[in-house]
């Protein structure tokens, strides 16, 4: 199952009153649902630069942790590891399905960065990925923002990635 379609699955089960807005063009539809409704979801990445989000975390923060054992993703059918470079798609499948073997939760474990059972890694790289910056300074994103707050200048949150594997971490907030 892609993450997309884990994400709709999800999506359906929350009682939201307002759509998913998938275009962020229409910043005054998006702002009358947020006055309707008192809360807006946007989509702001599509599938491919969902996963290529993914793929940035992985190289840039998982796959550079300093520990004996190093995150190992493996073809299920086989158990042959997959390189993020030469399968990624099949890595991202695996790696974002919502169910794993405990022998895999645990290998996985061990090779993840400090913080995990937060969830948000203290990595440097964390707080500065290229994709992450792209989206803090998407100017669709940065003009709806404008229009839901009534201001002109906003300062953009440096906030990490999050990295959590099944069953760690916390309940996630608004």
């Amino acid at each position: 199952m892609s993450a997309t379609t884990t994400t709709k699955k999800i999506m359906a089960t929350l009682p939201l009153p307002t759509p998913v807005f998938e275009a962020l063009d229409d910043v005054e539809a998006i702002a009358a649902a947020f006055q309707r409704d008192g809360l807006v979801v946007l989509r702001l990445l599509s599938a491919p630069e969902c996963a290529a989000a993914i793929k940035e975390q992985v190289t840039e923060v998982l796959l550079q942790q300093p520990w004996q054992r190093a995150l190992v993703v493996r073809d299920p059918a086989t158990g042959a590891p997959l390189d993020i470079e030469r399968d990624t798609d099949a890595y991202l499948r695996v790696l974002t399905a919502p169910r794993q073997p405990p022998a895999v939760l645990k290998a996985w474990e061990d090779a993840w960065p400090f913080h995990a059972g937060f969830g948000a890694c203290c990595d440097p790289t964390a707080f500065h990925l290229e994709t992450v910056w792209a989206a803090r300074q998407d100017p669709r994103l940065y003009a709806v923002a404008r229009r839901l707050l009534g201001a002109e200048d906003l300062w953009v949150d440096v906030n990490r990635v999050i990295h959590k594997l099944p069953g760690k971490g916390e309940d996630e907030f608004l």
